[in-house]
């Protein structure tokens, strides 16, 4: 009996779609590639003239690829990933594993569900919340989880497993494995998502930021040394060329001195031809930049090299004034700190790519080999046997893309379960520490700029309430000095609330520009003792791993 090629797939995701085929996924475990989802060389697939599906529509693909096995025989490929994803980003919309059924010598029909396409942002989240805190209690779950699931010997096994971590947390209950590699590597594949706005649209602008010693326009502690621009270019294709890693942007550093560079994104890092330049994707939390503490999500944050210098690279101008109160040294601390977290975070993604190449080589075996059947115990053991040299080379790329983001850093890219403990014991201290500086920054900045609010208001009357003002203010300094910062900031808050009443009693002997600095400076003192709680709470949380997962991610509206 001849074989049915065709594949018919309905598209009930809610969202367009194209097909993407990872063509080199059967081959990829017998060749050792550490290259998994998005990662490898993709195919855009077309039904007839057409390559997107719209959102109810029906399509039919042609399934006719072939790959060279261990042995160098080109063979039909029988199994296939194939990636569905928006059309403009290619970010993923579902992720489906065709497997040819060999009693009837045909594909099963696919339809793409909206359920899928949630999961695919529920999966973004969680990646997001992994790359963020690393060392939390649910991310050493996950590496637990992980681990134990490398010692199953089917796919089956594996993500049943993985679904099982997933589901005590209600926030990625019904999260499962596939959808995790997909939004995983898309953030390594492609820039789309890094150069997209907070509403989902393309188009980003990054200001690049070092300490104050090196130079440049500086405010506070940190020095501004450019900005990195993503600009969507007009000639852009639709459907994105998914062989492009720029998503159609054109990646420009223009420094504050200087002419403009080109960069681009390779493997999850913005880079420049020359080496002068490498900078690691990754996130952290807004508000610890902002000044807001409305702002409880993650937002990308690049960290690295730019020209010799460790910097990091934010989505924040210098005229916002969110380092007024930062010190070289904080930032300097949060800086590594973030240099830390890349080793951490890439250590849990070689184990990651070490568990799908297993996955792939149960699931080639049981398509291209067994017609169905289920690997053997032999298979098994070949199948632990390549996903350990997959790991093996996923573990060393990772660690040459951490040694390229931070030359001369040491970060250490684990590759055993006593490194992972170790790392994850050294970095909470680390963001503990670094946590707590910058909250101790902002109260200092707070506490001295409500000193001179004093001093003004003093040079026209002194009066009890001020004297009292003042008081507090001396506590709110000792406090700090002695390292109890929850005392401080209610000594400050205590100063803030009294100092608009001061002016008050005070009535016209205040002129309107003193009352209007003295309104202004206590806005700002209040955001610095609100930021410094909440940077103090992530201090304490990054030291117990008790992080929060949070679960508001914005996805490429496409």
């Amino acid at each position: 009996m001849a074989i049915d090629k065709n594949c018919k797939v309905t598209n009930n995701a809610g969202v367009a779609a194209v097909a993407l085929n990872a063509f080199n996924s059967s081959t990829n475990v017998a060749s050792n590639s550490p290259k998994q989802g998005y990662m490898q060389q993709l195919k855009l697939l077309k039904s007839g003239s057409k390559s997107t599906i719209a959102n109810g529509a029906t399509a039919t693909l042609v399934l006719d690829e072939t790959y060279v096995d261990s042995t160098g025989a080109t063979q039909p490929c029988y199994i296939y990933d194939l990636l569905f994803s928006k059309p403009d980003s290619l970010f993923p919309v579902a992720v489906q594993s065709e497997v040819l059924d060999f009693a009837k010598q045909s594909y099963p029909s696919i339809s793409l569900t909206s359920a899928q396409n949630a999961n695919m942002a529920k999966a973004l989240t969680f990646c997001q919340n992994i790359m963020t805190s690393p060392t939390s209690k649910m991310a050493v779950a996950f590496q637990a989880a992980m681990t134990n699931a490398l010692k199953e010997g089917s796919v089956a096994k594996i993500d049943a497993a993985m679904a099982t971590f997933w589901q005590q947390y209600p926030a990625f209950a019904g999260l499962d494995f596939p959808s995790y590699v997909a939004a995983s590597t898309y953030l390594r594949a492609f820039a789309y998502l890094w150069g997209m706005n907070d509403k989902g649209e393309p188009g980003q602008t990054y200001y690049v930021y070092t300490s104050s010693a090196g130079g440049g326009s500086s405010s506070g502690g940190v020095t501004n040394t450019g900005k990195i621009i993503f600009s969507k270019k007009a000639n852009a294709p639709s459907p994105a060329d998914p062989t492009d890693p720029n998503s159609g942007f054109d990646i420009t550093y223009t420094p504050t001195s200087g002419p403009s560079t080109s960069l681009t994104f390779d493997n999850g890092q913005l880079i420049d031809g020359a080496g002068a330049i490498a900078l690691n994707g990754g996130f952290g939390y807004k508000a610890t930049f902002t000044n807001q503490t409305g702002d409880t999500t993650v937002w990308p944050i690049f960290s690295g090299t730019v020209v010799n210098l460790k910097a990091m690279a934010i989505p924040l101008a210098p005229e916002s004034g969110w380092d007024k109160f930062w010190s070289g040294l904080s930032f300097e601390k949060l800086l590594d700190y973030f240099l830390k977290v890349m080793g951490v975070w890439m250590a849990l993604d070689f184990l990651k790519q070490k568990l799908t190449a297993k996955e792939k080589k149960l699931a080639d075996d049981e398509a291209n080999k067994n017609e169905g059947k289920e690997p053997d115990k032999q298979q098994q053991e070949e199948a632990d046997e390549a996903a350990d040299k997959v790991g093996d080379a996923a573990q060393k790329e990772n660690q040459d893309l951490a040694d390229r983001a931070a030359p001369g850093d040491d970060i250490k890219v684990a590759s055993n379960q006593q490194e992972f403990d170790d790392a994850v014991e050294n970095v909470r201290g680390e963001g503990s520490a670094a946590y707590k500086n910058v909250a101790e920054d902002n109260l200092k900045g707070g506490i001295d700029s409500a000193n001179k609010q004093i001093e003004d208001l003093a040079e026209i009357e002194v009066t009890p309430a001020l004297e009292e003002a003042g008081t507090n203010l001396e506590k709110a300094q000792t406090s700090l000095e002695s390292g109890d910062l929850s005392s401080a900031g209610d000594s400050l808050g205590s100063v803030n609330e009294a100092l608009p009443k001061i002016v008050e009693d005070m009535g016209s002997s205040v002129s309107e520009e003193l009352k209007e600095q003295v309104s202004d400076a206590v806005e700002v003192q209040e955001q610095a003792k609100d930021i410094s709680e909440e940077t103090d709470e992530n201090s304490e949380e990054s030291a117990s791993g008790d992080e929060e997962p949070f679960e508001d991610s914005t996805v490429p509206l496409d």
